[in-house]
């Protein structure tokens, strides 16, 4: 399987080759993680994330338009400079790892399978499925 990605302007371009896990450790993936986090970094209630092991993804192109931001000690969310759209982060507490933000990758079609950091959750959302749900990261 290869999968394809980019940010809103299209600069920076991504591919996935390989199957993707279906588990990080104890917690089914995707996911969706409410922590206020990434409530800031997307503007919304949640981000939605698959990992990806760094050895299936290709940086394709825009290397020159990639900003990291440390968001805190040791976690790195990526992000186009040219239009803002939010690509992946890194956590060193994770090496080898890479969680993808599932609207940059194209046709992408594996539901999130579970809820993380839900304490954190935004008030004015309801999660209205029956995934599993985790307080913070199991």
């Amino acid at each position: 399987m290869t999968l394809e990605g980019g940010c809103l302007c299209g600069k920076v371009t991504y591919q996935i080759v390989g199957a993707l896990p279906t588990t990080d450790g104890d917690l089914p993936v995707p996911v969706c993680c409410h922590c206020t986090d990434c409530q800031h970094l997307t503007g919304g209630a949640f981000f939605a994330s698959c990992m990806v092991p760094l050895a299936q993804f290709t940086l394709t192109s825009g290397q020159d338009c990639l900003e990291r931001y440390e968001s805190r000690p040791g976690v790195f969310r990526s992000f186009c400079r040219r239009c803002g759209s939010s690509m992946f982060y890194e956590n060193r507490g994770s090496p080898g790892q890479l969680h993808v933000a599932l609207g940059t990758i194209d046709g992408f079609s594996t539901k999130p399978r579970a809820h993380i950091f839900v304490r954190s959750k935004a008030q004015w959302y309801d999660i209205n499925d029956d995934l599993p749900r985790f307080e913070a990261y199991p």
